[in-house]
Order: structure tokens, then sequence, then C-alpha cells
């Protein structure tokens, strides 16, 4: 048998309870294997207990990174400091609450985009309807009915001539090219050759500018995983036209009806002034 060394004795507490100085448990207390009854280094019980204190560490360093990621999300959600939906908006503070709420609904450019939209699938109609037929001075039989027009997908010039084409172009092309992103405008007609009527339907008259993330783009509805496969940017707005490979957007102005006479009242003053 190989000589081993005592160990000094040792008070032992009752099974369960802990130890007073919680230094000596981690650094000093030997664990016995159920092997051989051997006795490990402190060493090595101080680098385990070390490498499970480190696992929490790079937990609360991913959720930290997670964090930072949506601080712009944060911005946008609404707080209202304890007032309901149908509490009155009447201070300056209660309407600058809001404007998260509103930013995440509306955005910045949803009238652009709602106003596009508008135009293309009823305004133009409306346009074409208050001009829909076309006569002639030299015969008195023929005429020209307008009875429908559309605005297509975009695609480019050179692919006009071609049929049931789908094209695969994209707003990003379009700016390394330097190309307008742009869509044709088709009509249906009636006109009457002779003592017959004629109907020809999808006749190319015109292209007309698409504008970013509006119904007719191909950006419309795209997640965020779409729009990095199409190299847009992924919180990217849209609203704004892309002309001859430069970004163009429509400012909205505001300005007074001309010849229009403005009294107003200054300090007791009455003032007079026509618009221009």
């Amino acid at each position: 048998m190989q000589d081993t060394a005592k160990l000094p004795p040792r008070k032992r507490g009752p099974v369960g309870t802990k130890a007073k100085d919680a230094s000596d448990t981690t650094a000093t207390t030997p664990a016995v294997t159920a092997e051989d009854g051997g006795v490990q280094d402190g060493a090595e019980a101080a680098e385990e207990t070390g490498a499970a204190a480190a696992k929490p560490a790079r937990k609360r360093k991913s959720h930290a990174a997670h964090a930072g990621k949506d601080d712009f999300s944060s911005l946008l959600e609404p707080f209202y400091y304890g007032k309901s939906l149908t509490d009155p908006i009447n201070t300056a503070q209660d309407k600058w609450n809001l404007l998260p709420a509103f930013l995440k609904v509306k955005g910045l450019v949803k009238q652009h985009i709602d106003s596009f939209n508008h135009f293309v699938e009823v305004e133009l109609k409306k346009i074409v309807e208050a001009n829909q037929y076309v006569y002639s001075d030299a015969d008195d039989k023929f005429y020209l009915k307008y009875t429908g027009i559309r605005v297509l997908k975009p695609n480019r010039s050179d692919e006009d001539d071609i049929k049931n084409l789908k094209s695969t172009i994209t707003p990003n092309e379009c700016r390394l090219r330097d190309m307008t992103y742009a869509a044709p405008i088709v009509v249906d007609i009636e006109y009457r050759r002779g003592n017959v009527r004629v109907k020809r339907n999808e006749i190319r008259i015109g292209r007309m500018p698409i504008m970013l993330r509006s119904s007719k783009c191909v950006l419309h509805g795209k997640s965020e995983r779409d729009m990095g496969l199409l190299n847009e940017c992924e919180i990217d707005p849209g609203g704004y036209f892309i002309i001859r490979g430069q970004e163009k957007v429509i400012l909205v102005l505001e300005q007074l009806s001309k010849n229009r006479v403005i009294v107003e009242s200054a300090k007791g003053i009455m003032q007079a002034s026509v618009t221009r």
C-alpha cells in the first residue's frame, strides 16, 4: 500500500447548510471523486467556477447586441404617459407623444405613395373619360373612342415591342445604367373604318416614371429579405422617382392663391395686401 499524507481534521456542518465564509468553499474546499477518493486540485475547481461564471456574460453580450439592433425600432414605440386613447390631446407634449405612433403607421412618404397610386388607378381613367371621343373634320362618320387606359409594370424601353414578357428590371439597375425607371401606358380604343367598327387593345401611347414602393413598383409589398436580394436598402421608404439614373422627388409646397386680398391686424393697425 502506498503512503498517503493525512489531512488535518476539518469540521463539517450538517448536510444542506452553507459555509459561513463563501471564499473558503470556492477556493480551498477540495472536491472528492467517486472512483478513487482522490482530491482535485483547487486551481481546477477555480477554473470550472470561472468558466461557469463566464457563460452568463456571453449571453448578456449577445442580448446587448440584439438590443442595439432594435434601438431604432424602440424609438417608434408609442408612449402615452398613462393616458388612454379617449383622453383629449390638448397640450403640445401630448402631440409630441403621438409622433412615434404616427411615424410607425404613416411614415414620412406615405402621402406621396398614396397620391401616386390614386393618380394611376383613379385620376388617369377620369382624364381619359373626360376626353373619350375624338372626331374628324374630314369624315363625319369617323370617330375614335378610348375605352380604357392602364399603366403596366416597369420594364426596359427596348422591351415594349415584346409581348407577354415579364421584365426583370430593378430600380438599382436603373441607377447603375443611368436609365429611367418607367412603365408603358396602354389604351384600349374603338374606331370606325368605313362602315366597320374596329376594336384594338393594349396600344402603347407612352411611358410613365414609376414611384418607388408604389403599387406599380417591383418593390411593392417586399419584405426586408427580398429588398436585400434586389440590392435595395431594407429601410428605404420609397416615394421618389429614378430619372436617367438620378433620384428625383416631388416637393410639396404651399402657395397662396393669386389675386387675393388679405387683411391683417398688427398692433392695432389694419393692413391689406394682394397676393401675387
